[in-house]
Order: structure tokens, then sequence, then C-alpha cells
């Protein structure tokens, strides 16, 4: 009978890629949708110093915790810097990512014991969301901590159904691959989830020392850059990106700054600032003469936001505390904008021809009854999202294994929520696709009652 499951649900898992193949490709080539090109931003390193120089790149790496930085310099080196067959590799994996979420999905699908049909809605869901479609073909790396917050998620949900051990530490493990990839999952959460997980059961204490190593190892980053930069933290522009949740945010982090001429220095542009701020690290902090983090090659790498972003966050904290009404108004704004898009409402940078398809409907949200409109159902639906998923939480009599592990997952859904709602000026709605997991929990619960099961 086991022998028979198992062949039906690999034949099923069979069924499922082969139509997941079909629709990317119909995606590639039909509707050529593909990968944006090669965006540096404030994420990623000259392509060239990491295939000529790897390991100093890492090394010398401060601005962003390593992850994203580290995928593309293995890529660079195994492809010599084919910039095709790399936004290619990336779309495969981001594609393959999609194709384990929904496996994932499946497997909760299962722990709910949701009858088949609801499943096959489900996985219908993922395969031709567009949110996912947008993000598979985005060179970023979202898909990334997007699959690895769902895979957190089964094995949380996973640990409280069967009480084995293993799937305790593979959450932590994810968490700390999190961690490598953004410098918002800290090594703090990862203790707070021990210490949920100690609450509800306290039997696993045998777990301190793979706690001990795991944090241990998500604190490399800022040792490491204590080490080579005098300074503990993961991400040197973590301080910048907290200031941007005021407008103006450059000009009130330099207001005191003044050239030789006594003049204020005012620019429209954060790089023009970087000599001036390279200098004051140079003669306070630290004598470093690499390429990859002093002068123009080093580009967003730059030591200067070792000194820029102190400023920039000191600053910000006296602005919070000098105007709060300001701040929690603004915030709340930021919170119903947040939930009043799409997630792929993402105008930083978007897939080829993504716009081809989109465009017109944007066009259309130009208008403003129209745009209201759907901003409104939006956040009407995402509150609705989160309201089921606390009744289920606290408001359920039965089902205690998957309300403890609901419990935590909503927690650390509240706290990404949480940090980029009031921690960050822009890009809610990228940041609030990692936490995607939680549209498929809501249907799960949904579904059940729908099909009486």
């Amino acid at each position: 009978m086991i022998i028979k499951k198992n062949l039906f649900f690999s034949s099923y898992l069979i069924y499922i890629l082969l139509i997941f193949i079909v629709s990317r490709l119909f995606l590639s080539f039909t509707l050529d949708i593909s990968m944006n090109d090669l965006n540096y931003g404030y994420k990623l390193l000259d392509y060239p110093n990491l295939e000529n120089s790897f390991l100093n790149s890492i090394i010398y790496l401060h601005s962003q915790t390593p992850g994203w930085n580290f995928l593309n310099a293995i890529s660079f080196k195994i492809f010599t810097g084919n910039l095709t067959i790399i936004y290619l590799t990336f779309n495969i994996l981001f594609s393959l990512l999609t194709f384990f979420m929904i496996y994932y999905a499946i497997l909760i699908c299962r722990e709910f014991d949701l009858k088949l049909s609801g499943e096959i809605i489900i996985i219908s869901f993922l395969l031709f969301n567009p949110t996912i479609i947008f993000y598979e073909n985005l060179f970023d790396y979202n898909q990334v901590i997007t699959f690895l917050f769902t895979q957190m998620s089964y094995f949380i949900i996973k640990f409280f159904k069967s009480n084995e051990n293993k799937f305790e530490i593979l959450t932590y493990v994810n968490l700390l691959l999190l961690s490598y990839f953004w410098a918002l999952f800290q090594p703090a959460l990862i203790l707070l989830v021990f210490i949920l997980f100690r609450f509800f059961d306290r039997e696993y204490f045998k777990n301190i020392f793979v706690i001990f190593i795991i944090i241990s190892f998500s604190l490399i980053p800022s040792i490491k850059n204590k080490i080579v930069f005098d300074v503990f933290t993961s991400s040197s522009k973590s301080g910048v990106d907290f200031s941007t949740i005021f407008p103006n945010w450059l000009d009130n982090c330099v207001y005191s700054e003044k050239n030789k001429d006594n003049d204020f220095i005012v620019h429209d542009n954060i790089e023009k600032y970087f000599p001036y701020y390279e200098r004051i690290y140079l003669n306070e902090i630290k004598q470093i003469s690499n390429e990859f983090v002093v002068g123009k090659s080093s580009k967003h790498n730059n030591v200067a936001y070792f000194i820029l972003g102190k400023k920039c966050q000191t600053n910000a904290i006296s602005k919070i505390f000098d105007n709060p009404n300001y701040y929690l108004s603004d915030r709340f704004k930021t919170f119903l904008a947040s939930h009043g898009k799409f997630g792929f409402d993402f105008m930083s940078a978007e897939p080829k021809n993504w716009n081809k398809y989109y465009g017109n409907l944007k066009q259309i949200y130009n208008i403003p009854e129209i745009k209201l409109t759907k901003q409104i159902l939006i956040f009407i639906l995402c509150m609705f999202i989160y309201f089921s998923l606390l009744k289920f939480v606290f408001y359920t009599n039965r089902n205690n294994s998957l309300r403890k592990a609901l419990f935590i997952i909503g927690l650390i859904y509240f706290y990404l929520l949480a940090i980029c709602t009031l921690g960050a000026g822009t890009e809610q709605e990228r940041y609030l696709y990692t936490g995607f997991v939680i549209n498929i929990l809501f249907m799960i619960i949904v579904l059940k009652k729908i099909l009486k099961n």
C-alpha cells in the first residue's frame, strides 16, 4: 500500500513538472518574457571583480550580506562572464525554486489533510501566479529568499506534527541561509525562534549546542567585518536603508557637513559623498587601500558606508523621537500602500517584455478612481488573509500542532512585515513577497472549509 502511494505521488509530481516546464517554455518562447539585464544597484559587486578576485571580493564585501554575490561569483567563474548564459542559468534556477515551492505547498496541504481537489487548486494558483512569474524573471535574490521562507514554513509545520528533531534544526539552517542573503534576518531571530520552540516543546533542550553553532555561523559576516574593517555589522548599508523612511533622507544625513569654504555640502547623488566619508573612515577607523572598498572602482561597497550609514541611522532615530506623530502616520500610510498593490507592482526593475502585457493595465491604474478601487480591493483581501490566519491560530479548538506552527510562522512573518514597514522607505511589495507562503496557508484553511474536510 505504501509503495503504491509513493508511486502515485512520484507520478503526480512528474505530471506537475511537465505542466510546469511547458508553461515556462510558453512564457519564454511565445510571450518572450525573460530575465532583465544585469542590475548592480546596491547589492552586487562589479562582475570583473567577482571574476578576477573571487575570494577578495567576498572578504571585502561589507555593504550587503554575501549570499547573492557568492552565487553570482560562482556563476561568473563557471560561465567565464557570458551574461547570456548567466541570465539563462539564474532563470532556470529561479524556476526550479518555484517548482520546489509547489512541492512544499503539496506537502503542507497533506499536513492539513486537504482533499486532492483543493491541492490541485493551490498547485494551479502557484503555477500561473503572475507575482511568482515576475520574480522568476527578476535578476535579484527575491526568489531565493521566498523559497527559503516557504521551505522553513514546512519544516516548522512538520516539526510540530512529528516532533522529529531534524525539522527543528532544519528550521534554524533555513534562517541561517536567509541571514546570508538578507541582513533583515539577524542572528537574534534564530535565537527567538529557538526560545519559541522551547516554549511549546520544552523536551528538546539538547539542541542548545546546535543552536550555538548555527548562531555562530550566522555571525560570521559581522565578525569578518569587525576583523577587516573594525566595525561589527553584517551590512554597512543598513543605516542608509533605514534613513530612507524620511523624505530628503540624504540631505538630512549630511546636513551638518561643510567644505573648506564653510559651505554646506549638497549633492544629488549619494556616490558623490563617498570620497568625503571615505577619508573620514580611513583617518578615524582603519587604513585600507584595497580597490574593492576605496576609490571609484569600489562603487557601492565603499567604506564611506560605515560613516555615512551610522550618521543616517542616528539622524533617522533622532527625527523619529522629535516627531513621532509624523513617523507613525507616515508608516501607517506605507502599510496601507504596501497592502494595496500586487506583488509585481515593483517599478525599480522588471523582466524583459513584462510591460508589453502589463503596461496597458498600469496606464488604466493612472485613472484615480480605478487606482483607488484596486487599492481598496487588494487591501481588503490582504486583511482577510491576515484575520483568517489569526482566527485559525487563536480561535480553533483542534489541530493544536498546526496552530503552534502557524503561530511561529506568523510571528516570523510579522517580524518581516514590521521591519519592512517601520524601517524601509520603499520596495515593501518586493520585501513582502518573501512571506508569500501565507497565501498558501490561507488558501488551505479556506478550501478545507469549502470542501468540508
